[in-house]
């Protein structure tokens, strides 16, 4: 701190994903976290981020396997509207089960003011040694977090990072006013009938609140009219999705400002190995002009609001004046 109080630090973003059922070497089954960290200039941490997030953990740990079809998937989700419980990330429900990854996917969010999940425990154990010393690069990082045995951390990159909002949203319809309300989202293989896909809410798993059956399929999905016949069309909806390409998220990069900071201030402070790191690379031209003429904007605004502030105070006193003497009579 000290020097660097009044300073931009960079963003660091970690998103964990927990295996209850993670077979460790020993051949004991436990509880593992898959931590995927990047910072801002590489991805936000939106709905398309935690979709991107969590199908690239299904894939990459097994849990997904392309020709098998698993019995069940649950997945329990803080619940946060911004990043985990939007339409984004609860349309993977009915297409883990289409695309026969699973016969069954349900997704659980926990109330609002629940008590710490899995995710929160091993978040903790990972700050340890980050508190403890002071962290220059990304490399640096990654290399200190991977000390816990419990967690597997993964840097992601922007290739990781894809329009899965606008992919699934091909397929199915927006959950109009139900996101909210609910908090239990499941389908079922069963739930493919009639040329439609259905997906079972609720408000709770308790008895008093019953589950409703919502017709989730977009009306005109593509390529829907070039079969002629709504059924053949419809078993045909999983071979489309797949040849689909997903198109990759386009990093949204390093604020501009930070950029600046990170080159004429926290390269100073930093240790000869960490210089000459891509973090504190000098901005290009336009980033430094931007930078400097939106200073120079923002000089002037303050100066122009405290010469407005001045002259409201001086009227005030004025008006209080004028008011005295008119009391005095």
């Amino acid at each position: 701190p000290g020097s660097t109080y009044y300073w931009s630090p960079l963003t660091v973003n970690n998103v964990g994903v927990v295996d209850h059922g993670y077979k460790r070497k020993d051949g004991s089954v436990g509880a593992h976290m898959h931590c995927h960290v990047y910072h801002e200039g590489v991805g936000k941490k939106g709905a398309n981020n935690i979709a991107s997030v969590l199908v690239r953990t299904l894939m990459e740990t097994g849990m997904i396997k392309p020709g098998r079809t698993a019995r069940k998937l649950t997945v329990v989700f803080d619940n946060c509207t911004g990043q985990n419980k939007n339409n984004t990330v609860i349309k993977l429900v009915p297409y883990l089960v289409e695309m026969k990854y699973y016969v069954e996917v349900e997704f659980l969010f926990l109330v609002v003011g629940h008590t710490k999940n899995a995710c929160d425990r091993y978040f903790n154990q990972l700050k340890t040694i980050p508190r403890q010393t002071n962290t220059y690069t990304m490399e640096e990082l990654v290399s200190k977090l991977a000390f816990c045995e419990e967690v597997s951390i993964w840097e992601s990159k922007p290739q990781h990072f894809l329009e899965r909002g606008k992919h699934l949203g091909d397929f199915y319809k927006d959950l109009t006013k139900e996101v909210k309300i609910n908090h239990n989202f499941r389908c079922h293989a069963d739930f493919l009938r009639d040329n439609k896909v259905f997906v079972e809410v609720r408000q709770s798993l308790l008895d008093s609140d019953a589950p409703r059956m919502l017709n989730i399929t977009k009306h005109n999905w593509p390529t829907k009219d070039d079969y002629g016949d709504v059924s053949l069309a419809f078993e045909c909806r999983k071979d489309v999705m797949e040849e689909m390409e997903i198109e990759t998220l386009t990093p949204p990069g390093i604020n501009p400002y930070k950029q600046v900071e990170m080159f004429e201030k926290y390269r100073t402070l930093m240790p000869r190995e960490a210089v000459n790191d891509i973090l504190y690379k000098q901005p290009d031209e336009d980033v430094l002009k931007k930078v400097k003429t939106e200073k120079g904007m923002r000089k002037v605004f303050r100066g122009e609001l405290s010469e407005m502030k001045k002259r409201k105070r001086e009227d005030n006193d004025d008006a209080k004046d004028f008011l005295d003497k008119i009391a005095k009579g």
